[in-house]
């Protein structure tokens, strides 16, 4: 949640626009969750980042997203399970999006 600038006005357009970030999110956690990492390809761009244990894994690209999870989320006796929950999702004229935080069980 870092952008400092005013959100976006709310308009149909852009709760459109929010229904399609839910639903890639929620595509992404059931994914995760299910070992199915090959399949994030569907629901993320080739030029993602993502940051894993407050930035300890930080990856550039949805490749070396994908094999970091392999490595690390892809043996049978790992089990996780994300929660999101009611998501305040702001829009700002940059593109970005932030939204309120989920919670994640791992068992290992």
């Amino acid at each position: 949640m870092g952008n400092m600038s005013k959100p976006l006005p709310v308009t149909p357009e852009l709760l459109v626009e929010i229904e399609l970030i839910k639903r890639c999110k929620f595509a992404y956690l059931r994914l995760v969750d299910q070992h199915r990492f090959d399949d994030l390809a569907s629901v993320m761009t080739d030029d993602c980042t993502a940051a894993y244990s407050d930035g300890t894994y930080s990856f550039e690209d949805l490749a070396g997203i994908i094999a970091f999870l392999h490595e690390n989320m892809g043996r049978p006796e790992f089990l996780s399970s994300h929660a999101c929950h009611h998501p305040e999702i702001d829009v700002f004229a940059d593109g970005t999006a932030d939204e309120g935080q989920m919670g994640v069980e791992v068992v290992v």
